[in-house]
């Protein structure tokens, strides 16, 4: 008597079904191969980089010899190294050893449908994992529909609330414009008063601070010309390379006299007053206060250059130490040099300003500007 299997007969779709399962398991085995190589090479590349590193250690040392600390390194790299590499081989081999196995079941029909079974149950997991996760999206969108309806119900409560508030504030809002409107006018009628009267005062107290304005105005612009003036003649004089005595002192007493002058006009100079003559009064006193401290450099490399060349001049032979500080003094020198020309450029282009050109051609300086 033939004995009927309880199991489900196996269909033509099931068999192409499970071909393709295998077929996408025998892909992912060799992704699996193929990185599991990369990474063995990777392995050699990092090993021998390594190595190299502590090669490079001795290299550098003067005798060349490798130290124990090394040795060990260099032998727990190739320890390292040799262990990751067999399991690298170890994931090839099991790769290569499961796609064996699947291309085997796929040349062979009987174990292809062997596999039938397998597949039903990954599709049984494939289905049920579907449902859940819809299951759980159809919760999720029910959720989100009833807290919209809870949060529209909500925000119309609140906006009724809010209406109502607006209203009784209206309400209030316009019994209180009334009152303040009152006030205001009574308000303005005294301000008004007040606004005349304070006006008449401050016509009388601008007329005399205008009248104190023009002697303080003709004071800056006779304190101006008369630095300006000096800072031409410093310019000059260092220009010409005919410095008086006391030239450094003269610099710093122009530049405490422009710095006074500007704390004292700030008012009248921040108004963009005596623009031109503050400008060229500043910018002469900056670039000579600058080309007297690189001249004080200058000078003090200079010599320096001239003793150390007597002495290399004089000396049978001379350490490299010396020679290097002797480079090193004609490069200031040269430095200093370059500084002190920028600051002579700067004092010629002050010394030619118009304001200054105008101030040499006038007979005196210009009459105080009035209002």
């Amino acid at each position: 008597m033939p004995v009927v299997s309880d199991k489900p007969a196996t269909t033509p779709q099931e068999l192409e079904g499970t071909k393709r399962y295998l077929e996408a398991q025998l892909a992912t085995e060799g992704d699996r191969e193929w990185r599991c190589k990369v990474d063995h090479e990777r392995i050699n590349e990092i090993k021998d980089d390594a190595l190299d590193a502590v090669d490079a250690l001795s290299d550098n040392r003067r005798n060349g010899r490798v130290s124990r600390a090394e040795t060990r390194a260099a032998r727990r790299i190739e320890q390292s190294a040799d262990s990751v590499q067999a399991r690298a081989q170890q994931c090839v081999a099991q790769a290569q050893a499961h796609a064996a196995e699947i291309r085997a079941t796929l040349s062979d029909p009987v174990k292809l449908a062997a596999q039938v079974p397998e597949w039903r149950a990954e599709q049984q997991r494939v289905k049920v994992e579907q449902e859940r996760r819809l299951a759980a999206l159809r919760a999720s969108e029910e959720k989100r529909l009833a807290d919209e309806r809870t949060q529209q119900k909500a925000e119309k409560i609140e906006q009724e609330r809010r209406l109502a508030a607006l209203r009784a504030s209206e309400e209030m809002r316009l019994a209180a414009e009334r009152v303040q409107q009152e006030r205001r006018l009574a308000a303005l009628r005294a301000a008004e008063e007040k606004r005349l009267a304070d006006e008449r005062a401050a016509e009388a107290k601008r007329r005399a601070q205008e009248e104190n304005l023009q002697r303080h105005r003709a004071h800056l612009h006779s304190q101006l010309v008369a630095l300006v003036m000096q800072g031409q003649s410093l310019a000059k004089a260092l220009r010409g390379g005919v410095l008086p005595p006391n030239f450094s002192a003269q610099v710093q007493g122009l530049k405490k006299n422009v710095d006074a002058v500007q704390a004292s006009y700030a008012y009248f100079l921040g108004r963009g007053e005596e623009k031109e003559l503050c400008s060229v009064a500043s910018r002469m006193t900056a670039a000579l206060v600058g080309a007297d401290g690189v001249l004080k450099a200058e000078r003090y490399f200079a010599a320096e250059v001239a003793a150390l060349q007597a002495e290399l001049n004089q000396a049978k032979f001379t350490t490299a130490s010396r020679l290097r500080y002797f480079q090193q003094m004609q490069a200031e020198h040269q430095e200093s040099q370059r500084q002190l020309a920028i600051h002579q450029d700067t004092l010629s282009k002050a010394i030619d300003d118009p304001a200054v050109i105008a101030l040499q051609s006038a007979a005196g300086p210009p009459s105080t500007p009035k209002e």
